[in-house]
């Protein structure tokens, strides 16, 4: 019995391919050669191998940065997409969190602070140098968040009275939009939910939208005027006091 005949005994024995192998003391390409006798089979089974490999990679990502776990099967056609542009010089690894990142913009959903710092390559013009925004540059079609977006996100993932995205979207609208203008809308988001849940402190909306609680604190006190003045117009002085009290 030739080899090939042998192998194809061994599987309908009901042999694994990788048993065989080691069997026949032969390689597992080898085998997969004799056994479908097509030239691209080998290469179907590296093809394979190196997508399980990936999914695996992805998965472990999406769960080490408590993200969604049904995002699995996106992050690996975008990381598919993005990888027909030939990159020199990054690991598949800083490109699977790139991609990652992305998704998050694409879903309204809080970038984890260390997926960003693992995927930042540079500072100032240098940055465009980094994985996540040469993804956005190669990957078309994803829309920055805004404000109400990450507001959504939170009464959502609250479970809270879905009424209050009204009230905060009026919030949003009193707040003139030159002094919108160059902040994250993270940070826009998180005075607004802390100026309506006064109950949750600063820090708990900050981790909840991977933010600083300083920054909310900042904007608070800049914002809190315009809101004072035309949800309280005649105890102005007295409601800027009692709120600025409480963002320190």
């Amino acid at each position: 019995m030739n080899r090939m005949k042998e192998a194809k005994t061994l599987k309908k024995q009901g042999f694994t391919c990788k048993e065989i192998s080691e069997k026949m003391n032969i390689k597992l390409g080898a085998v997969l050669w004799y056994i479908y006798e097509k030239e691209g089979s080998q290469l179907i089974y590296r093809e394979r191998r190196k997508e399980k490999d990936l999914r695996r990679k992805i998965s472990l990502a999406l769960k080490e940065f408590s993200l969604p776990l049904e995002w699995e099967e996106e992050t690996l056609q975008l990381y598919k997409e993005y990888r027909l542009n030939k990159r020199i010089g990054y690991k598949q690894e800083t490109d699977i969190l790139s991609v990652i990142q992305l998704l998050c913009r694409r879903h309204k959903f809080p970038t984890p602070k260390s997926l960003y710092d693992l995927t930042s390559q540079g500072y100032g013009s240098k940055r465009l140098e980094s994985g996540y925004m040469h993804a956005l540059n190669v990957l078309n079609g994803v829309n920055p968040a805004k404000p109400l977006d990450y507001i959504i996100f939170f009464i959502n993932s609250q479970k809270l009275p879905p009424n209050d995205i009204g009230y905060a979207k009026k919030l949003l609208d009193i707040i003139p939009p030159l002094k919108m203008q160059g902040k994250n809308p993270r940070v826009i988001a998180g005075t607004i939910l802390y100026f309506m849940y006064r109950t949750e402190t600063q820090e708990e909306i900050a981790k909840k939208l991977q933010i600083t609680a300083m920054s909310i604190r900042n904007c608070l006190h800049e914002y809190l005027t315009y809101w004072a003045a035309i949800l309280f117009p005649t105890e102005i002085e007295p409601q800027v006091t009692k709120f600025a009290d409480v963002g320190q």
